[in-house]
């Protein structure tokens, strides 16, 4: 009996990992082409990570399925306050790999949309190994906690501005001659 009880811990385990829906079973794995058909119900849509959003507003994290946000397809949606029950950088981390997710499956728009809550309704498919691409301490302004503004910065003249993705021009002067303003 001794034997037998630490393979049944082990097997209770593996149950217990496995998301199930109310009756008690993990719903079979179907491509994210079917979600329509599972529009209302709790469902598994696997299909390979090509893109990612998460909004600053909101705080959701989207994963998308197959084909990249603005056109129709799935996302994976982890809530704001679900966010911290997940690895940092979970994004990076599936980027190109291909998942299954556990969840209700919605229409609210354009895409269909598998919410998860828990870390255990969203697996790698059989053969996928996350492979890092970042340090293990490193996080994304997806990550909880983590403020996406920039700190204000001084400019050599000692005035602070923000930063920019866009280089700092001039303003244009009507001051310039004829010859400055001419084309290059």
């Amino acid at each position: 009996m001794s034997k037998l009880r630490p393979a049944i811990v082990v097997l209770l385990l593996a149950v217990a990992s496995v998301p199930m829906t109310a009756q008690g079973t993990a719903p079979a794995p179907i491509p994210s082409r079917d979600a329509p058909s599972h529009v209302g119900s709790i469902a598994t849509i696997c299909g390979k990570v090509v893109g990612f959003q998460c909004p600053l507003k909101t705080g959701i994290t989207f994963l998308d399925l197959e084909t990249p946000s603005g056109a129709d397809g799935v996302s994976v949606r982890i809530p704001a306050e679900a966010r911290s029950r997940f690895r940092p950088r979970i994004e990076d981390a599936y980027r190109s790999t291909n998942i299954c997710a556990t969840g209700r499956v919605e229409k609210p728009g354009q895409r269909y949309i598998v919410t998860v809550e828990m870390p255990d309704a969203l697996t790698l498919a059989a053969g996928q190994v996350v492979k890092p691409i970042f340090a293990p301490n490193a996080v994304s302004s997806c990550d909880v906690g983590v403020n996406s503004q920039h700190p204000p910065i001084a400019n050599s003249h000692g005035i602070q501005r923000r930063r920019s993705a866009h280089k700092f021009r001039a303003p244009f002067s009507s001051k310039r001659s004829s010859a400055q303003m001419a084309p290059l």
